[in-house]
C-alpha cells in the first residue's frame, strides 16, 4: 500500500503489532489522520490516543472480532498503512481480508492501546472499507480497498422507561382502520356528500358476537340494556254526573300513575271499594225486600205502572235520554202528594222515617182500592 501524502495526512503512530503467545511482530504499521476541514485533531479522541502511544515498540494484538458484536466510532477519519517491505504483515492482512473465502465486512482486527485490556484501556478496530473515488487517480483497479481504524465504544445504555405521571393522558388503542378517511373528508365537497355517505360501511348488528369472540368463549355477557320509553298519559275518565254538572276537572291528577308504579295496588284498592259498595247496596236492598209485604209491592208496582202510562200518553218512550230523570221526578212527586193527603207532610208534624212514610202511602192506596170495590 502507498504511504500517505504529508501535505494531507498527519502521522500518529509508527510501530508494530505484538501477537499473543508469540515473539513475532507484525511490523511496518503506521496510523495516519486525514487533515481536512471536517476533522479537528484536538477534538478527535482516537487521534490523541494514538499519538500518546508514540515511543512504544508495539501495540497489543487482541484477536479477530466480528463487526456485528461491537459498537464503534469511525468519525476520526484515521487509516492504517503497511510498509511494502513488511512481508509478514502484508501476508497476514491479505489472508485476513483479501481471500475469497473470507468476508471483508464481517470481521476486524482488535488492538488495545495500553498494557492491559481492561475497561479503562482504549481499544481500536482495524477493518477494510472501499477506497473513495478520486483519492488516488493513478489506480485503475475499481475494487481496491483501504484499511480504516475506528474506536470501540461501549454499548449504549437502554433508554429508561419514564415513570407515568398522574396528569398523563390515558393510553388508547390505535384505530383498526386507516387514517385515509380524514383526508377523504377534507377533499369531499358538499355536492358529493350523499355519495360519500353511501360508501361508508354500515354498523354491524353482530357487536355482542364480536365482543365475545374477542374476550373468549368463557366470558359471560350481560343482557343488553332495554331502551327507555316515556309512557303516554292515560285518558282522563270522568263520571257522567260530574260531566253533566260541569265538574270534569274534579278528577285528582295526582292519582294518575304515569309510569305504572303501584298500579296493581291501586287496582286492588278500587276493586275492594266497588265490591264493598255493591255488597252494602245489595244488603240494603235485601233488607228492604224482606220487610216489604205483598201489598206494598203491589202498590209500588201500581204507582210505577201508572206513571209509565202517563209518560207514554205524552209520547215519551223509554229509549229517550230524559225518560229516567222524568220518571223518577214524577215518582217522588207522587210520594210527596200522597204524604200530604195522609196528613203527614206538614211542617209542624214530627219527622218520620222513610219506611213509615212508605207504609202509610201503601195503606192509603189499599184503602182507596177498597172504596172503589
Amino acid at each position: 500500500m502507498d504511504s500517505p501524502n504529508k501535505s494531507t495526512y498527519r502521522l500518529l503512530y509508527r510501530g508494530a503489532l505484538s501477537l499473543p503467545d508469540s515473539h513475532l511482530l507484525l511490523d511496518g504499521i503506521t496510523f495516519s489522520a486525514h487533515l481536512d476541514a471536517s476533522h479537528n485533531l484536538l477534538e478527535n479522541p482516537l487521534a490523541l490516543a494514538l499519538e500518546s502511544m508514540r515511543g512504544r515498540p508495539a501495540l497489543q494484538f487482541m484477536g479477530v472480532t466480528n463487526m456485528k458484536d461491537i459498537y464503534m466510532d469511525d468519525s476520526g477519519g484515521i487509516s492504517m498503512d503497511i510498509h511494502p517491505d513488511a512481508m509478514l504483515s502484508r501476508i497476514y492482512v491479505e489472508n485476513m481480508f483479501c481471500l475469497p473465502t473470507t468476508s471483508t465486512d464481517a470481521i476486524g482486527i482488535r488492538v488495545a492501546l495500553g498494557d492491559s485490556n481492561g475497561p479503562e484501556t482504549t481499544q481500536i478496530i482495524i477493518y477494510i472499507k472501499p477506497e473513495p473515488s478520486g483519492l488516488d487517480s493513478t489506480r485503475t483497479d475499481s475494487s481496491s480497498c483501504q484499511l480504516a481504524v475506528a474506536r470501540i465504544t461501549p454499548a449504549p445504555q437502554p433508554a429508561k422507561a419514564r415513570i407515568p405521571r398522574p396528569d398523563d393522558p390515558t393510553p388508547r388503542k390505535p384505530p383498526s382502520h386507516s387514517s385515509s378517511r380524514s383526508r377523504d373528508l377534507r377533499r369531499i365537497s358538499s355536492a358529493n356528500l350523499a355519495a360519500f355517505n353511501a360508501r361508508l360501511p354500515k354498523p354491524s348488528s353482530a357487536a355482542p358476537n364480536s365482543l365475545a369472540a374477542t374476550l373468549g368463549s368463557g366470558v359471560r355477557l350481560g343482557k343488553a340494556p332495554s331502551e327507555f320509553k316515556v309512557p303516554q298519559l292515560p285518558p282522563k275518565e270522568t263520571k257522567p254526573k260530574a260531566r253533566e254538572k260541569g265538574k270534569g276537572k274534579a278528577v285528582d291528577q295526582a292519582d294518575v300513575d304515569v309510569f305504572n308504579v303501584g298500579s296493581s295496588a291501586n287496582k286492588g284498592t278500587k276493586r275492594k271499594r266497588v265490591e264493598e259498595a255493591q255488597s252494602q247496596s245489595q244488603s240494603q236492598s235485601d233488607a228492604a225486600s224482606e220487610n216489604e209485604t205483598p201489598m206494598e209491592r203491589d202498590n209500588k208496582n201500581r204507582i210505577k205502572r201508572t206513571t209509565q202510562q202517563q209518560l207514554s200518553a205524552t209520547s215519551m218512550q223509554k229509549s229517550d235520554p230524559e225518560h229516567k230523570e222524568v220518571f223518577n221526578y214524577i215518582y217522588r212527586g207522587s210520594s210527596v202528594d200522597i204524604l200530604k193527603k195522609l196528613g203527614i207532610g206538614d211542617s209542624h208534624d214530627a219527622p218520620i222515617t222513610p219506611v213509615q212514610a212508605h207504609r202509610k202511602r201503601k195503606t192509603f192506596y189499599s184503602e182507596e182500592r177498597r172504596g172503589e170495590a
